[in-house]
């Protein structure tokens, strides 16, 4: 399973459902509270050439596993894009690690050693010649920029 790149207007639109949902949820919290949890999980939907979002520029990708044998999803805890803390790529890394976290392990090894750099607030995001990924390596630049 994998998201790729993602046009503006899908942004907008997950961006839009994450604050609802946020909102639904919480629905005492501050606008700036719902905006600093919608940020956690979902890149602004704005063009910004300095900084655009990282699915916006063909660089990054949201990836889980399958089982070669069924076909179905790998359970690694939660499924992608869900916002809360178990979706942290750290979530699972505790004594005794069960299957889901070695699952986890198994992405971002496999990911990590073919070059991508991981976003840590979401185990299935990773991006590669992105401003994330230029910071996180050295590279003296990103290498894509945003798509309009």
């Amino acid at each position: 399973m994998s998201d790729g790149y993602r046009p503006l207007v899908v942004q907008q639109a997950l961006w839009d459902e994450m604050m609802a949902t946020t909102r639904r949820l919480n629905p005492e919290w501050s606008g700036e509270q719902l905006l600093a949890q919608t940020r956690r999980f979902v890149a602004s939907p704005e063009f910004n050439p300095v900084q655009p979002p990282p699915h916006l520029t063909g660089g990054a990708v949201d990836v889980s596993l399958i089982c070669l044998a069924t076909g179905e999803p790998v359970d690694v805890g939660t499924s992608m894009d869900d916002a809360h803390d178990l979706s942290l790529t750290s979530a699972l890394e505790r004594e005794p690690l069960g299957e889901p976290g070695r699952m986890r392990r198994v992405l971002y090894h496999a990911m990590i050693g073919a070059g991508f750099v991981n976003y840590p607030n979401e185990w299935w995001h990773y991006e590669y010649g992105t401003i994330r990924w230029a910071k996180q390596t050295g590279a003296p630049c990103a290498i894509y920029g945003g798509l309009q």
